[in-house]
């Protein structure tokens, strides 16, 4: 988190799951030392909670305030969701595990979703590309969802390109994870929690020359 800091970032995210929850508790809370305070601090359980052990988990840490509980439960138990949401004030962010507009449908229907304090959280890598994200957005617009209550999971230039287009919530990053295909181009900064598209035709890639290298090397084998 140090080293994310360093790098411009304001907003950070933890994985929870792994530890007893009173060690993942103490792990928050020395996490929130480096972040200063709750919301600018996210916590991840990637689908691994049952119902009783997210309500366990939120409970214990509706004092800290938290920016937002990823994924605390399975991305398809929308009536985990919606139990989830009726009893904790912490906002409840999902979405990355969900490939369709069918799937957010029934996420915004069922999963109990707040739109004032919750996030959804498409990838659009993993649901069909920016035509499929738009369908979502749109459904999730006439349900009664503001585009700024979606933020891109990812990590990736094409997350960043859909953020500042579409006036989204913001995009998740991932400096130094998933290399060559993760973080924002080269030479762009990050400052304060901020930053800006390129200025160039396309996505972007050709701007990270790490992955562009690698991508190219693979085209040039096929």
């Amino acid at each position: 988190m140090r080293q994310c800091q360093a790098l411009g970032y304001k907003l950070m995210k933890m994985k929870i799951g792994g530890a007893p929850l009173a060690e993942d508790m103490q792990r928050i809370e020395w996490a929130l030392e480096i972040a200063g305070g709750g919301q600018d601090l996210a916590v991840d359980a990637n689908g691994r909670f049952d119902l009783d052990t997210a309500l366990a988990y939120a409970r214990a840490m509706e004092k800290y305030n938290l920016c937002w509980f990823e994924e605390p439960v399975e991305p398809l138990d929308y009536q985990a969701h919606a139990v989830l949401c009726e009893s904790t004030s912490i906002p409840i962010a999902t979405g990355e595990n969900l490939f369709s507009v069918q799937d957010f449908r029934n996420l915004v229907r069922h999963g109990g979703m707040r739109t004032h304090i919750d996030w959804l959280q498409p990838d659009p890598s993993l649901c069909y590309g920016l035509t499929e994200n738009l369908r979502i957005l749109d459904m999730a617009e006439r349900a009664g969802w503001a585009r700024r209550r979606t933020v891109p999971h990812g990590g990736h230039q094409m997350g960043l390109n859909m953020a500042a287009g579409l006036q989204l919530g913001g995009t998740e990053s991932y400096p130094g994870v998933f290399k060559p295909y993760g973080g924002f181009a080269d030479g762009i900064p990050v400052v304060d929690g901020y930053t800006k598209p390129h200025d160039t035709p396309g996505i972007g890639m050709e701007l990270k020359a790490e992955m562009f290298t690698q991508m190219r090397r693979l085209m040039e084998f096929a």
